[in-house]
């Protein structure tokens, strides 16, 4: 770990996470990037499955809670990273925090959320007054809250059962404090989470109920899964330069002083082309095109390089830093 270091960088780095005095840090695994830790596409379909032959128990439960006739849909479902979940979210809002596991995981904080004004509304027809036409977002009284919290947890029972999660502690809130304090992410906690959004649409219900649980691999990767060391805290925030490898060209020196803002130079690379990956200058995937949010952005399609990949990329990335 520290042969491309001085030892004196060796000794400041070791002195910032373990100082005098205090325990040494445990190592840090390598990360194997041929072996992807989250989702593959044939497990995401799978729990997608799962989740779609739930929907009959979950659509019964809403029939029962909200005593309303009521359609519930699957609208997406995928991971994302939660560590930004509730900057957007408008308050107050029903949110039902607990912590959860999956296949013997660790307990991670997780989450259910129904929008402040679709809370009041089902709240109501709970109470067996209907939806309201000039009801508006607002806290929800104790036995409101109540109600809310039941209905939640019997429908994240249904979805956790199906989906092999425990489920444990589970309260309600409805501020951004009160969520705070049931339980948020460290530094050190592992940000991604499986997003599953259901439609519910019935008699002047219409609104999406948010649930977001820790990811399950399938059985046979999560025996293969090896429990990865935890980061130091003085190395979460250490950034790292990634950059993708698009393509080099030869420009006479008398073009180069001609170019003006908005000339387009051709790679020479196809479109379909694989893209290359870099990680501090070290090649580690590949990737392709792709778009995210409207934006333009690469996906990477496998993690690790064979030997003669990387030596090959090794002899362009020396032709292009040679080139003037």
């Amino acid at each position: 770990m520290t042969a491309n270091v001085e030892d004196e960088e060796a000794k400041a780095i070791a002195a910032l996470v373990a100082p005098s005095g205090g325990s040494s840090p445990a190592p840090i695994a390598l990360r194997d990037f041929a072996r992807p830790r989250r989702l593959s596409a044939e497990r995401h379909a799978d729990l997608q499955q799962c989740v779609q032959d739930c929907l009959p128990q979950l659509t019964a439960e809403v029939l029962a809670a909200l005593r309303i006739e009521a359609c519930v849909e699957l609208n997406d479902m995928g991971e994302l990273d939660c560590r930004d979940l509730f900057e957007g979210l408008e308050f107050p809002a029903a949110v039902l925090c607990f912590d959860a596991s999956a296949a013997d995981g660790e307990s991670m904080p997780s989450w259910a959320i129904i929008d402040g004004m679709a809370a009041v509304n089902a709240a109501d027809c709970a109470l067996g007054a209907g939806p309201q036409s000039d009801s508006s977002a607002r806290s929800l009284t104790s036995v409101e809250q109540a109600l809310m919290q039941g209905f939640l947890e019997r429908l994240l029972t249904n979805l956790s059962t199906t989906l092999g999660i425990t489920v444990e502690s589970a309260h309600l809130a409805q501020s951004a404090e009160q969520v705070a304090r049931g339980g948020m992410l460290d530094q050190a906690s592992d940000a991604a989470r499986l997003y599953i959004h259901l439609q519910v649409v019935g008699e002047g219900i219409d609104t999406l109920l948010r649930f977001y649980l820790p990811c399950t691999p399938a059985p046979e990767e999560d025996e293969q899964a090896q429990p990865a060391a935890a980061l130091p805290p003085a190395f979460g925030s250490v950034s790292v330069d990634l950059g993708v490898y698009l393509g080099c060209v030869d420009v006479p020196l008398q073009d180069l002083l001609a170019l003006e803002h908005g000339d387009v130079i051709p790679l020479g690379v196809e479109v379909e082309e694989p893209l290359r990956v870099y990680v501090e200058d070290r090649p580690c995937a590949t990737a392709r095109w792709g778009k995210h949010s409207g934006q333009l952005a690469v996906q990477i399609e496998s993690l690790g390089l064979d030997e003669d990949d990387y030596h090959q990329l090794g002899l362009q990335q020396s032709q292009t830093e040679t080139q003037p």
